[in-house]
């Protein structure tokens, strides 16, 4: 899965606009508009990173086109949860 997918995908999971993202990762709106529609392909990893931390996802899950959805640390967070909650996976 690609970066813009997966950054529109974690968003609107949270539930956020593009203008509530774009404020929380300091970057500006046109800018994300850009790398979630795939015509920004020249994204500086300053900018991919303020995304990544703003969604609260990795860094590197976000960069690695190999991993799909959804994060690793999103399914181990699901994980302890069920645990404390004695759910069994």
């Amino acid at each position: 899965m690609d970066v813009s997918k997966k950054i529109k995908l974690v968003r609107v999971e949270q539930g956020l606009s593009s203008g509530e993202l774009a404020d929380k990762a300091g970057i500006h709106i046109n800018t994300l508009s850009r790398i979630e529609n795939g015509a920004n392909n020249n994204t500086s990893a300053d900018t991919l990173y303020k995304i990544a931390e703003a969604l609260d996802i990795s860094f590197d899950w976000l960069m690695d086109e190999d991993q799909g959805y959804p994060p690793p640390e999103r399914v181990e967070k699901k994980r302890e949860k069920s645990k404390r909650q004695g759910v069994r996976n």
